[in-house]
């Protein structure tokens, strides 16, 4: 079973009655447990971890909302803290999306591998961010 850390203890009993899920499962048991730490990781600021100070988000509140300048800068954070807090997860490329429909929304697709089975599966994931309150949305 895929999951985070203390998912995978597990005591002898239990351990001898599971059985291994097969590769769809497993793919969708490590999205599922890519996409939680991602929005812990996405929802968390910069300085707010005693233990890993760089570990979240900058704080965008003082950039303007509108400005390219802005978007890379999300841009490049996010790929930042996902090299470094979710390697099961290899970036390939994260791109805005705009949405005219909600201007004080910025919508993210990050596009990566995953490996199962040494294989590498293709992983999409859709992002919102409400710029109101810089809290990220995972879309399921």
């Amino acid at each position: 079973m895929i999951g985070g850390f203390f998912d995978k203890l597990t005591v002898g009993e239990n351990k001898a009655k599971a059985r291994r899920p097969n590769k769809s499962e497993e793919i969708a048991l490590k999205t599922a447990a890519i996409k939680k730490n991602l929005y812990v990781l996405l929802n968390s600021r910069q300085g707010s971890s005693a233990s890993a100070l760089d570990f979240g988000l900058m704080d965008f509140n003082d950039a303007s909302l509108g400005s390219s300048d802005l978007i890379v800068n999300i841009v490049n954070n996010i790929s930042s803290m996902i090299e470094k807090y979710e390697p099961r997860l290899l970036l390939e490329s994260i791109n805005f999306v705009p949405y005219t429909n909600s201007p004080l929304e910025l919508s993210f697709k990050i596009m990566g591998k995953i490996m199962v089975d040494n294989k590498a599966s293709l992983l999409e994931i859709d992002m919102v961010m409400d710029a109101n309150n810089q809290h990220y949305t995972i879309k399921h």
